[in-house]
């Protein structure tokens, strides 16, 4: 089974669909959540690069021709779709300030012409030239899968040294006569397929150190040596990209999860004291309720009084009238 398919006209309307969903062109780390989505809806694995550079080329395609019809084996209604789909997120991208990279654009002029190119010269190199320029490709394959961004910074130059030194090692001055062209970016059916075999690295250009005087065992041996030494950068690469966009999504979890408590707490507060005024504001209340009846109870003994003292006053009266009148 081939390590590299091509997009087909489906692939790419599914991926221009998450694309206008998510947005990526805000924020670098949604492309992680657009290739975990095609892979989960399409049941083949995407990887970041892939999704994003694919992007980049047919959108940069749209624009630059966008009355020609999209090359495929699809319908004429899904390149219809596909079309309205890319036009929909050109806007989009012109709105958030995006444009493709210029490595995009020189790709796109190299997939334009690489075919008639690749049969022209097959024909006329001889196959020594050939298998330098296939080692030429496979290095570059890997140059461009080491130092790929996912729009997150990786913790160290490690990887990135390893592969600008995998690159140097191609265009020493025996090799000056080799013509650079630019490998297609295609969909990767596993994590490591975009890069060509380790072998094929290994053994793609002579080292500084194997000169002439070299014995044959030492030049076998920087084979394993290269292989290891460019599996173990792709890997820690691919490590820290993945260990830094997982500790920026834990930071901001933990962020929204702080500012819930904090609010949680200043609601909390708010409500024991709305509830302290409110228990004061009652107890004052029944302090007034009480200091009224106390008042008035007062007011009515007084009354009860006066009416008492009134009643004896006038049976006072009543008997010295009724003294007077029996004398």
């Amino acid at each position: 089974m081939s390590g590299r398919k091509r997009f087909s006209l489906s692939d790419d309307i599914a991926l221009v669909k998450e694309v206008l969903y998510v947005n990526p062109f805000l924020d670098p780390a949604r492309w992680l959540k657009i290739a975990d989505r095609l892979s989960e809806v399409l049941g083949r694995y995407f990887n970041i690069r892939s999704v994003r550079e694919r992007l980049n080329l047919i959108l940069l395609r749209f624009l630059r021709d966008q009355k020609k019809k999209i090359k495929s084996s699809g319908t004429e209604e899904e390149q219809s779709e596909l079309e309205d789909l890319l036009q929909q997120a050109a806007d989009i991208a012109r709105e958030c300030g995006y444009t493709p990279p210029p490595s995009t654009a020189r790709q796109l002029a190299e997939r334009d012409g690489i075919k008639k190119r690749a049969s022209g010269n097959s024909v006329a190199r001889p196959p020594a030239k050939r298998r330098v320029d296939n080692k030429e490709e496979d290095a570059l394959a890997a140059y461009a899968e080491f130092t790929a961004g996912d729009g997150v910074e990786p913790a160290d130059d490690a990887s990135t040294s390893q592969a600008q030194t995998l690159l140097n090692s191609l265009y020493e001055p025996e090799n000056i006569e080799i013509h650079m062209d630019l490998p297609d970016c295609e969909l990767e059916d596993n994590p490591t397929a975009s890069c060509p075999a380790p072998d094929r690295i290994a053994t793609a250009a002579p080292s500084r150190a194997q000169t002439p005087t070299s014995s044959p065992s030492d030049v076998a041996a920087a084979g394993p040596q290269r292989h290891a030494e460019a599996t173990y950068a792709l890997i820690q690469a691919r490590c820290d990209r993945d260990t830094a966009i997982e500790n920026h999504r834990l930071q901001l979890e933990q962020g929204r999860l702080q500012f819930e408590q904090d609010r949680l707490r200043f609601k909390i507060k708010c409500h024991k004291e709305k509830m302290k005024l409110r228990e004061m504001e009652l107890q004052q209340r029944q302090a007034e309720q009480e200091a009224q009846f106390k008042l008035r109870e007062l007011e009515l003994e007084a009354l009860a009084e006066e009416r008492r003292h009134n009643r004896s006053y006038q049976e006072a009266q009543l008997e010295i009238i009724k003294s007077f009148i029996n004398k």
